[in-house]
């Protein structure tokens, strides 16, 4: 496997040095930086037409996490928790109640397209391995909640999530 970075390699005890991480650090953060003025671009355009904008399920996610030094590991070549999650950010327009609600329940990126074919009216394809979490989009609220604290109805299907990553193969 190759490295991200000049000089690091996959062994932990072979970390970048300070110069490397640093200029690391750079363009992942002008990477993200570029991305969110990208998605800013796109929502200023949609919001532009309140008729599309009330029809149009906004999904956005990132892929899994990166490592940038964090227990001398790079890239995404770890099965560590930083380098496992990643964002997942969705917006239905027609259920209110959902809005500003922040989840804990596990969610794997196989569920999202189930979950937005739920979500817009269609029937869940039976040839995918995820699950919808359309459910988690109507929450019910106990008068004993704060606003903003969301109890699932019902509960996610997922009970785990599950990750892979082969390290130390050797081609041939």
């Amino acid at each position: 496997m190759g490295s991200c970075i000049p000089a690091a390699t996959d062994e932990p005890d072979h970390p970048a040095n300070p110069v490397e991480q640093r200029h690391t650090r750079h363009g992942y953060y002008a990477a993200i930086s570029y991305a969110d003025d990208r998605v800013g671009q796109v929502l200023s355009e949609l919001a532009r037409s309140q008729q599309l904008a009330e029809k149009t399920i906004i999904s956005i996610n990132g892929d899994h996490g990166w490592q940038l030094g964090e227990g001398n590991e790079y890239c995404k070549h770890t099965l560590f928790e930083n380098a496992l999650r990643t964002a997942l950010l969705i917006h239905v327009p027609w259920l209110p109640e959902s809005f500003g609600s922040i989840r804990t329940e596990l969610f794997e990126l196989l569920d999202l397209f189930p979950t937005l074919q739920e979500l817009a009216g269609f029937e869940v394809s039976a040839f995918q391995e995820g699950v919808s979490q359309a459910p988690l989009f109507h929450p019910k609220r106990s008068p004993e909640q704060k606003e903003g604290v969301w109890s699932p109805s019902p509960p996610s299907p997922r009970q785990v999530a599950l990750a892979q990553f082969p390290r130390c193969v050797t081609p041939g």
